[in-house]
């Protein structure tokens, strides 16, 4: 009798996602960071996206790279609303060339930055505080407004 023990492919390929950074916006998070091939084979129809207890939401619901070849990478950006929780897993779907489907899952603290290779967080304050550019709108607004206002002033003759 001979026996067969099937295990994992060595020459498989082998999804890492590395580059993870968390913002927050009015209503949802973004996720964006790089999803690496390390593999020795292609990874097809790759999508990344979020599980639960985070639910999906546009604009990026699933990110759809498409096929990495070994040693490749891609960027990606997915958004999704997230309540009592401080972390969420990522989705990475892929098929091998005869179609089957794997999945795998990265867990990413929200409001950190998040690197799989290295294991390591750290915090990203990007996300905190009024966002720069709604701080520059008001003041253009302000001063358009005041502006306004001393030019029909003078107009009058009040000036």
């Amino acid at each position: 009798m001979l026996t067969y023990t099937i295990g994992e492919g060595k020459m498989d390929a082998e999804i890492v996602v590395n580059n993870v950074e968390v913002s927050s916006g009015c209503s949802y998070y973004t996720v964006t960071g790089d999803v690496t091939n390390a593999g020795l084979k292609n990874a097809k129809s790759v999508i990344v996206t979020s599980s639960d207890p985070a639910v999906p939401t546009d604009p990026n619901r699933l990110y759809v790279v498409g096929e990495l070849e070994p040693d490749d990478f891609s960027s990606f950006e997915v958004t999704f609303t997230a309540e009592n929780t401080k972390e969420i897993p990522l989705s990475i779907i892929y098929k091998d060339e005869d179609g089957n489907s794997y999945k795998e899952k990265v867990t990413v603290s929200l409001g950190a930055s998040y690197s799989q290779s290295s294991g390591q967080s750290s915090q990203d304050s990007s996300g905190d505080g009024f966002p720069v550019g709604l701080v520059i709108l008001v003041i253009i607004i302000a001063a358009g407004v005041g502006g306004a206002i001393l030019y029909s002033w003078k107009k009058e003759g009040r000036l």
